[in-house]
């Protein structure tokens, strides 16, 4: 019996251990999935509205991202691809004085308007390539939600609301 204890405890201390390496590892990554969203609208209008609206919607997220500074990396008939550069963050230095500093990151949108499923769909996908920066604090993450709030907004209103033509 007590074989077989020391035996399960082992087994469970090899699980935490690679459990803690795994985890390790996974901070390692370069890239992080942050947010997405989906519409699928083709259900909800006729073919026609459905057509036009992927047209316009196009339009508008190329002309958003545009307005707001995003670089258009591929835009293509149904994939497009929007990066950012990640904002200037803050460090007090210890004599006080407040440094900028740039981010290294680049906050990448894919948008795909395709038929998923069968079905007008509208999809995007936000990721941060790079890691967070030496000296970041709580104050500097809250600014670059802020900001990334700010590109989630871009992405979240492209799709015409003028269903069954009415």
């Amino acid at each position: 019996m007590t074989h077989r204890l020391s035996t399960l405890s082992l087994a469970a201390g090899t699980v935490a251990l690679a459990s803690v390496l795994v985890a390790g590892l996974g901070g390692c990554r370069s890239s992080n999935h942050q947010f997405s969203g989906q519409l699928r609208y083709g259900n909800l209008m006729s073919y026609q509205t459905a057509v036009d609206s992927r047209a316009a919607a196009k339009q508008q997220l190329v002309e958003l991202a545009q307005a707001y500074g995003l670089e258009a990396r591929h835009i293509g008939e149904d994939r497009m691809t929007f990066v950012a550069q990640a904002p200037t963050y803050s460090v007090t230095q210890p004599d006080g004085a407040v440094e900028e500093r740039r981010d290294p990151r680049v906050v990448k949108i894919d948008v795909i308007l395709d038929e998923h499923l069968g079905r007008n769909t509208y999809r995007y996908y936000c990721s941060i390539e790079g890691n967070e920066p030496l000296h970041f604090t709580d104050d500097n993450r809250a600014r670059f939600g802020l900001a990334l709030l700010a590109v989630r907004e871009i992405f979240e209103k492209p799709i015409a609301t003028s269903f069954l033509g009415g």
